[in-house]
């Protein structure tokens, strides 16, 4: 197989311009928010418009862009003082209201 370029090596041997690409990603952006900010009413009564569940399903998708997924955040780590009083509340079994 004909191979244009040599083994390791590539038509542009400085790599991809990494700031270029993040100052584009950064206009991109800006723009966007500028268009929902302009259009913001409209979109108000497109979402209104739609039909309860796909609704609930545009909102569901839209929230990954305003607020990240859980298991994307970096997390404390949890503190010792609280292991036991969640063991006490998982292990410990619940008496209905009722019988006390």
């Amino acid at each position: 197989m004909y191979m244009p370029f040599k083994k390791g090596t590539s038509g542009n041997p400085a790599g991809r311009p990494v700031k270029l690409n993040a100052q584009k990603r950064y206009k991109i952006k800006e723009a966007l928010e500028l268009l929902v900010e302009e259009n913001l009413a409209q979109l108000r009564h497109d979402i209104a418009a739609l039909p309860p569940k796909e609704r609930l399903s545009f909102l569901a998708r839209f929230t990954e862009y305003v607020a990240p997924k859980l298991s994307r955040c970096k997390l404390p780590p949890e503190p010792d003082k609280f292991k036991p009083m969640l063991r006490k509340w998982v292990i410990t079994p619940v008496q209905p209201l009722h019988e006390k």
